[in-house]
């Protein structure tokens, strides 16, 4: 499958369609994840499935650290509350 919006980003399409990482240099090819030869084939990769990042919101970050007083600080800096 091709689509418009894995031109910058195609191992992110490849997280949400639930790839995997190809077996080999050519299909890494053929699935255009050499980003115009700007990235190489990882061989220790084979097999593994692509991951979405997860994104840094106040809810994944008060999950992942905690809820204290520090953390809400780091929130506060950069901006990251939706209010």
């Amino acid at each position: 499958r091709t689509v418009h919006t894995g031109k910058d980003n195609p191992e992110a399409v490849c997280g949400v369609l639930r790839k995997r990482y190809p077996d080999n240099e050519e299909e890494f090819k053929d699935m255009l994840l050499d980003c115009d030869g700007s990235k190489q084939f990882e061989p220790d990769r084979v097999g593994e499935k692509f991951r979405i990042p997860v994104p840094k919101t106040w809810e994944t970050q008060l999950s992942e650290k905690g809820n204290t007083a520090e953390v809400w600080e780091d929130l506060v800096k950069s901006r990251n509350l939706p209010f």
